[in-house]
């Protein structure tokens, strides 16, 4: 069973979930008392929202990755109002199918280093010159 522990940060409780050994995740309980966060956090858990799932390969992670209905970084980035629009998700789909999947379909997601990771052409045109900045 996945352990955890709980930190504020500006008004909002979080906890910092340790998936498996080296690896920890940080989900937002969007609760503003730590008796609440602690109570969401223990449920949580005993439904066991936090364990892995799927094979650890690359795509039993990224499968849901920038689809409307699906991704959690999609589905939090409207609620909190950031204009995403059908067009740019399914355009970042597209390109993550295109240019990352090939790489790493089958690949266990432990042995993915940053370096390995391709650029696609539409985000390297994004990136301010010899800066890991982005426009």
């Amino acid at each position: 069973m996945s352990t955890f522990s709980l930190y504020c940060r500006d008004g909002i409780w979080y906890a910092h979930v340790n998936i498996r050994e080296g690896v920890r995740k940080r989900i937002s309980l969007k609760t503003k008392s730590k008796k609440q966060a602690m109570e969401k956090a223990l449920e949580m858990q005993a439904e066991g929202a936090w364990e892995p799932s799927g094979d650890g390969s690359w795509w039993s992670y990224a499968r849901d990755w920038w689809i409307w209905d699906k991704c959690p970084y999609v589905k939090e980035s409207v609620r909190n109002g950031r204009r995403l629009t059908r067009g740019y998700v399914d355009m970042c789909r597209t390109e993550m199918l295109k240019y990352i999947d090939p790489a790493f379909h089958d690949r266990p997601l432990k042995e993915i280093t940053s370096g390995e990771i391709p650029i696609s052409p539409t985000l390297s045109r994004n990136r301010l010159p010899g800066t890991r900045r982005w426009r």
